[in-house]
C-alpha cells in the first residue's frame, strides 16, 4: 500500500477538502500537523509547534509542508474540521506544554486543552492522535507501540534541554517528571503518525480498530526515506 506526499508547489493546498495531515523537515526534526477547513472555507494549519506554542489557525503557507490526503468520509473529515476550529478557538493563548511523554487523552470535547498531572503535555504526534481520539477516531494502538528505543531515547533528551532553554523554560517539577519517562518512553514518530493517518480508513473496518506499530510501520519507512 502506498501513502502518497503531496507538495504545495505540485498539489495546491486548495484541493483540500476537509481535513489533510501536514509533514515536513522545517528544521532538523520532522513535525506534524493537521490542516482543516473552517466554517468560512479558510485552510487552516493546527499543529503543537513547541513548549507553551499551540498554533491553532496558522496560515499553511508559511510552513509549505508536505500533505496526506484524508480517505476518511466526508462527513467524518468536515466534523474533524468543525472539531479544530473549536481546539483553535479554545486554545487561542496557545499555554500549552510540550511534554515528550504520551499521557493520554487532554482534549475534552469542547475542544480545550485539559491537563491531569504535572508533567503532562503534547507533542506534535500526540496531539494529533489526541484529536482524533476526542472525535472518537482511535488511530493507534498505544500498547503496541516499542518503548525505549535508542533513538527516541537520545532525541528525548535533546528536547529536555531544549525545555530547560527555553523562554521562559519549563518548571523543574515538568522537566523532572520528562526525565523520569526517559528510559521506558513511548515515542510517536511523525512518519509514523502520518502513515497512520493515511491507512486507517482503508484498514480500520478490516481491522476493527486503530492501527498498530507493525501495520504501520513499513510505510512509516518510506515516508521518511521520501522527506530526506
Amino acid at each position: 500500500m502506498h501513502v502518497e506526499l503531496n507538495h504545495p508547489d505540485d498539489r495546491s493546498y486548495e484541493e483540500v477538502e476537509g481535513i489533510a495531515l501536514a509533514i515536513g523537515r522545517p528544521n532538523r526534526y520532522v513535525h506534524v500537523g493537521l490542516l482543516y477547513r473552517t466554517n468560512a472555507g479558510e485552510l487552516r494549519l493546527s499543529h503543537m509547534a513547541w513548549h507553551h506554542l499551540f498554533r491553532g489557525d496558522d496560515d499553511p503557507n508559511e510552513l509549505r509542508m508536505y500533505w496526506i490526503d484524508s480517505a476518511l468520509h466526508q462527513i467524518v473529515c468536515d466534523h474533524i474540521a468543525e472539531y479544530l476550529d473549536h481546539v483553535a478557538t479554545e486554545n487561542r493563548a496557545g499555554r500549552i506544554p510540550y511534554s515528550i511523554r504520551y499521557c493520554g487523552q487532554q482534549m475534552d470535547e469542547s475542544g480545550r486543552y485539559v491537563p491531569r498531572s504535572i508533567g503532562d503535555g503534547l507533542s506534535c504526534t500526540s496531539y494529533i492522535i489526541d484529536v482524533l481520539d476526542a472525535c472518537e477516531l482511535p488511530l493507534v494502538q498505544v500498547e503496541s507501540w516499542p518503548t525505549g528505543r535508542a533513538d527516541d531515547r537520545a532525541l528525548g533528551r535533546e528536547l529536555i534541554e531544549a525545555l530547560r532553554a527555553s523562554k521562559p523554560p519549563a518548571s523543574p517539577e515538568h522537566i523532572a517528571a520528562q526525565e523520569e519517562a526517559i528510559d521506558n518512553l513511548i515515542r510517536f514518530r511523525p512518519e509514523e503518525v502520518a502513515a497512520a493517518f493515511a491507512l486507517y480508513p482503508m484498514l480500520s473496518e478490516y481491522l476493527e480498530g486503530p492501527l498498530s506499530f507493525h501495520e504501520v510501520e513499513r510505510e512509516s519507512v518510506l515516508i521518511l526515506r521520501l522527506l530526506t
